[in-house]
């Protein structure tokens, strides 16, 4: 792309190369935001394949077991294990 009018040649190269290594570095910061998402979301996979392997999980109402008789009942948040992610998973929803 040629620099637009008013800016000299030397100006809109500095501020091409600028563009080019911001964007390149959230494309690497989206690369690792999606790892460290993926690997949270096999974990949890991985932890619900072995709640129900282990024949602990809870009835198909979709309670959750020891709330029986409570209303109000919520399931326990699990903290995620670490990573760039962490915080997002921990908020909750």
């Amino acid at each position: 792309m040629d620099a637009p009018a008013g800016m000299d040649p030397l100006q809109w190269a500095r501020y091409d190369a600028a563009m080019q290594r911001y964007r390149d570095t959230v494309a690497a910061h989206r690369a690792t935001f999606e790892s460290e998402l993926r690997r949270a979301k096999d974990a949890l996979a991985e932890l619900n394949r072995r709640h129900r392997s282990n024949g602990t999980a809870s009835a198909t109402d979709g309670r959750h077991p020891g709330v029986e008789g409570k209303a109000d009942a919520q399931p326990r948040r699990v903290r995620a294990a670490g990573g760039p992610v962490q915080s997002i998973l921990n908020k909750g929803g």
